[in-house]
This record gives structure tokens, C-alpha cells and sequence, in this order.
């Protein structure tokens, strides 16, 4: 990761979030998992929903079986959800990690990132590339966009898998149960990881003193199809994932309320897309 590219990141934190938005509320659709078991598409109703309500789009990742094996995949989630649009937030996950230099040609974007709108930072991390650990350059851009967050009122934390589970007693005891990749140290397990060391910290910091804070994942929707739990610090944390094609499944929703930027969440059914 370029110096310039933090640098950039950390002036498009401290100078868009100021935009001006028409609406009195924004709403940002969180949509994860949605691959089926082989690579001829995702899940039906996702497929043919009507996205452009949505103000962003924000993708937790495993998004086709194979997302990025060739074009014509990637083709088609493009055609899905607008990758390449600044506005479509993608964390991936292992089932798009075959070609990350196809994908980045798609997605126009690193595979972590910040985004900044509405008073909101998101941060976009990679929890695949260093299995669950964000470390060296990543973490060093996620504390470069830390350091410089001046004028928000929210901070939204997108990942795939649920690292925030493990180191958590009350939480790493549910990772089985919950989480889509399971407690190990597999390619697609919740492994050991430093979020409770270098990450956490610095969330409970800003939302001591400046807004609320939104750690969002996406690798479920097998065992439990959305889960919530909110710390003793006061940071929320959220997974939302489908088994594609089946019955009960949920998407979440974020909304912002533009009067004063507080920021809002709810599970929907799948239909309500």
C-alpha cells in the first residue's frame, strides 16, 4: 500500500463527509453471502431485487461460489450491484478471492478501503488477506483513517468473517453456532486474530467521544441468518448472511437520519428488497 493512497484515504475521511445530501433519511442496504453452490448465479430474490433505493450498497463478501474465476462472473455480479461504483462496498470473502487482480479490475478498489458519506466513515478491511489478522499495511491504514476522522458522527467496520468473535469469551463460545466459518485455523475459520489488541481500541475510543460505532460482517446465513450483540463499550456488532435459495432469510438494513446523522438498524426479511 502506497503512501499516497493513505494519504488520499485519510483526506476523503476528513473532507466528503460533509456532503449534502435531498432526503431526510439515507438508507444503506447490507447484503451477504449470497452465493450459490456452484457459479451459474446468487440467490434468486437478490437477483432480481431493484437495488437503487439503496443510497450504498454494502456486500459482506462470498458473493458468488468463485466470485472472481473469470469474467463472465464478475460480469454478472457487476451487473448485479454496480462493483465498480464508489457507492457498492464489498468485503470479501473467500469464495471471491480466486483472482484479486481480476476483481480489483472490476471493483476499481483496493481490497480495503474507507468511504465516507452522510457523517459516516466506512471502513472496508480484509480479513481474508493475512487469515483474520489485520496487520502491516492494512492496519496501518486503518489507524492512518482512525487518526484523521474529524467531522462523523458514525463509523461503520465492514468485514466477511466474524473476527471480532474470537478473543471475546461471551462471543468466541458462539462462533460455532453462529458464524459460517468455524472456530480453527482454516482458510475460511475465524482464526486468532489482533482485533481486540489494535482494532477495538481505537473504536472505543471514537465512540467515547464522538458517535456510535457498527462492526458488520457477513459471513453467516448457514447456522443462524442474523445476529446481533451490542458491548459493554457500547459498540454494536452485526452479521447478516442468506443460505441462498431458501426460506428465512434476512438483510440488514442501516438508515441515517439526516436531521442528526444518528444511525439506526434493522433486519428485513428478504422479500422487502
Amino acid at each position: 500500500m502506497s503512501r499516497v493512497f493513505l494519504l488520499l484515504s485519510s483526506l476523503i475521511v476528513l473532507c466528503c463527509c460533509a456532503t449534502k445530501q435531498s432526503s431526510e433519511v439515507n438508507s444503506y442496504a447490507v447484503i451477504s453471502h449470497t452465493r450459490l453452490n456452484d457459479n451459474s448465479g446468487i440467490d434468486s430474490l437478490v437477483g432480481y431485487a431493484d437495488l437503487s433505493k439503496y443510497e450504498l450498497l454494502l456486500l459482506g463478501g462470498d458473493m458468488a461460489n468463485l466470485s472472481s474465476c473469470d469474467d463472465s462472473i464478475m460480469k454478472y455480479l457487476d451487473s448485479r450491484f454496480d462493483v465498480s461504483n464508489p457507492k457498492t462496498l464489498w468485503a470479501l470473502g473467500n469464495h471471491d478471492y480466486t483472482s484479486v487482480e481480476l476483481l480489483k479490475s472490476y471493483t476499481k478498489k483496493e481490497t480495503y478501503y474507507a468511504y465516507c458519506q452522510d457523517k459516516t466513515v466506512f471502513i472496508v478491511l480484509d480479513t481474508q488477506k493475512d487469515s483474520s489478522r489485520i496487520k502491516d499495511s492494512q492496519l496501518e491504514f486503518f489507524n492512518s483513517v482512525m487518526d484523521t476522522v474529524t467531522d462523523s458522527k458514525n463509523i461503520v467496520l465492514l468485514t466477511h468473517k466474524l473476527i471480532w468473535m474470537r478473543g471475546e469469551p461471551r462471543l468466541e463460545s458462539q462462533i460455532n453456532s453462529v458464524s459460517n466459518g468455524e472456530f480453527g485455523d482454516c482458510s475460511y475459520c475465524v482464526q486468532e486474530n489482533n482485533y481486540y489488541q489494535d482494532i477495538y481500541p481505537k473504536l472505543v475510543e471514537f465512540r467515547e467521544n464522538k458517535g456510535q460505532v457498527f462492526c458488520v460482517a457477513g459471513d453467516i446465513g448457514f447456522n443462524e441468518k442474523k445476529f446481533e450483540y451490542l458491548s459493554d463499550d457500547g459498540i454494536q456488532f452485526l452479521a447478516s448472511g442468506l443460505k441462498a435459495n431458501t426460506k428465512g432469510n434476512f438483510f440488514l438494513e442501516l438508515s441515517n437520519d439526516l436531521t442528526d446523522f444518528s444511525l439506526t438498524y434493522q433486519f428485513k426479511e428478504l422479500s422487502g428488497l
